[in-house]
């Protein structure tokens, strides 16, 4: 192998591991081509993106324009580390011959953005952290889609998004203030822009921002109630529930702002009557939702109202998952207050088998002792006799314990047999059918 040929597979290793993000393979490999052929543009361009520091990255990138002063990658680094102050500040008075791909105004030979109308000249990639144009629409080192910046806002917040994913918190915070300059009097744009930094735990700005997007009114309700919930957070009650209202008139019975609005009564007064009424508003509107249940089974239990509480307990037992935090919460709840199972639990069929087979046992008994103790000997009649006696000891179970099973149910409907003239009805033929089979099995029929 001849060794230009050696430098080009070492070349393409390099680049390779610089895709894949293994930075530390990256840079021993290229390091190695440069000092087999100093003059490897493409090396130099790529061993920039994985060095440690930001002067290393200068001697790179500084390589690779003294080899081919032309490369547009290297120029838009080089324009980027001056932004971080590593270049020498002799270029500060180097006058550029480029203008600015959006107005047409000359720009300096390094600066961050265009004075004339704001465009960031220099951005990063998010995926492989090269510098770039800003007027190059694709990452020439790894081909990733980087978006139009005559879009304005759109492109900016498609970056910021690209940065957070990727986990770039610095280059999300830098990029955020171009949307804002940009979004102007856009709601939404600006909704997004306050989400971000709510995604950076910066919560102060997002509040600035959200303020900003209520002072341009026709503001959707949810706007009004993460603020309210901003501002619930922090201890402001008031303003909190001036905007919980003000999302109510947008939203109508949201149950998230229902929600909202029964957590700050229940906060002054845990018997409060209105959180009561909200919470049962919220269940109408999200019947299949576990928290308003819990709420409201404690604001039951906190006017004495066991029995209601229980139910309530009950139902968000069933809806909530038992490896959430909520289910896990709700089940700890229950336990220390001792308070019984569901009905899904007390009437299902586990609990109904477990009722039957203490009737099936008499009639088991009497045919082993028929067979002198040996299942293999039981008659074929005395097994049809079991299978009665089975079904006679369901119906009398369901008459008297285990009355809303979900045989019940479907036979009678969501309270199972829930009077005395549909137990009777179901009863009466149970207890026929048991005794049947029993004496069958007692006089070896």
């Amino acid at each position: 192998m001849s060794e230009s040929t050696g430098v080009t597979a070492l070349l393409r290793r390099g680049i390779a591991a610089a895709k894949a993000g293994r930075k530390q393979e990256a840079r021993q490999i290229l390091m190695s081509v440069v000092e087999a052929d100093e003059h490897n543009e493409q090396a130099w361009l790529w061993l920039s993106g994985v060095v440690d520091s930001l002067e290393d990255r200068l001697i790179c990138v500084e390589n690779v324009l003294a080899i081919n002063p032309e490369n547009a990658t290297a120029q838009a680094g080089l324009r980027w580390l001056e932004q971080q102050g590593v270049v020498p500040s002799s270029t500060d008075q180097k006058d550029a011959e480029e203008v600015c791909s959006r107005c047409g105004a000359g720009l300096p030979a390094y600066g961050k953005r265009c004075s004339a109308c704001g465009l960031l000249l220099v951005v990063v990639c998010p995926a492989c952290g090269e510098y770039l144009d800003a007027a190059e629409t694709v990452c020439s080192g790894c081909g990733v889609s980087l978006g139009n910046f005559r879009e304005g806002a759109p492109y900016y917040l498609g970056l910021a998004r690209a940065y957070l994913e990727a986990g770039q918190h610095t280059l999300v915070e830098e990029v955020l203030p171009y949307v804002l300059a940009e979004a102007q009097d856009n709601a939404q744009e600006l909704v997004d822009v306050a989400l971000l930094y709510e995604s950076l735990h910066q919560t102060d700005r997002a509040l600035s921002v959200y303020e900003r997007v209520v002072e341009l009114g026709h503001v959707d309700g949810a706007v009004y109630a993460r603020l309210g919930e901003i501002y619930q957070q922090r201890g402001m009650s008031d303003k909190a529930r001036a905007l919980y209202a003000q999302a109510r008139q947008r939203m109508g019975d949201d149950p998230r702002i229902l929600l909202a609005l029964a957590r700050q009564h229940l906060e002054s007064d845990a018997t409060s009557q209105e959180a009561a009424a909200l919470l049962e508003r919220a269940i109408q509107r999200a019947p299949d939702s576990p928290e308003p249940y819990l709420l409201l089974a404690r604001t039951y239990r906190a006017q004495d109202r066991m029995d209601a509480a229980t139910k309530h307990y009950q139902r968000a037992i069933q809806l909530a998952d038992t490896d959430s935090l909520l289910g896990r919460e709700i089940r700890r709840e229950v336990h220390r207050l001792d308070i019984a199972p569901s009905y899904q639990e007390n009437h299902g069929w586990g609990e109904t088998a477990r009722s039957v087979s203490g009737l099936v046992l008499l009639p088991l008994f009497a045919a082993l002792a028929n067979a002198r103790m040996s299942p293999l000997h039981i008659s074929f009649a005395s097994w049809v006799a079991l299978l009665v006696a089975s079904a006679g000891g369901y119906l009398l179970v369901s008459a008297n314990e285990v009355t809303r099973n979900p045989g019940m149910c479907a036979l009678f409907g969501e309270e199972g047999a829930k009077d005395r003239a549909q137990q009777m009805t179901v009863g009466l033929p149970g207890a026929a059918l048991w005794f049947l089979a029993l004496g069958a099995i007692l006089l070896r029929v």
